[in-house]
C-alpha cells in the first residue's frame, strides 16, 4: 500500500487545487446576472458530480488489493481528466 500514499496524495492536492479555482469562478459568476448563474449552477452540478466520482475511487484505491491499483489509478486519471475538463469548460464561460 505504501505504492499507493504519494500518488494519493498527489491526486488530493490536484482536487483541492481545482476545488479552490471552482470556487473563485463561482465568486465571480454571482456578479454577471441570472443567466450566468444559471449556466454556472449547471456546470458546478457536473463539477459536483465528477469530484464525488474521483473521491470514491480514491477510496477505493485506498482499500484496493496490489492486484487492483494499477486498474484502479487509470480509473481515477481519467476521472481526474474529466474533472479538469469539466472545470476548463467553466473557467472559459466565466473568465
Amino acid at each position: 500500500m505504501t505504492k499507493v500514499d504519494p500518488y494519493t496524495a498527489r491526486t488530493v492536492a490536484k482536487i483541492e487545487r481545482l476545488h479552490a479555482e471552482f470556487l473563485q469562478l463561482e465568486a465571480r459568476s454571482k456578479g454577471k446576472g441570472p443567466d450566468a448563474e444559471e449556466r454556472f449552477n449547471q456546470a458546478a452540478s457536473e463539477f459536483r458530480k465528477n469530484r464525488e466520482a474521483l473521491e470514491k475511487s480514491l477510496k477505493e484505491l485506498q482499500s484496493s488489493g496490489e492486484r487492483t491499483v494499477k486498474e484502479k489509478r487509470k480509473e481515477i486519471d481519467r476521472a481526474l481528466k474529466e474533472f479538469d475538463t469539466s472545470l476548463e469548460k467553466t473557467r472559459y464561460q466565466f473568465s
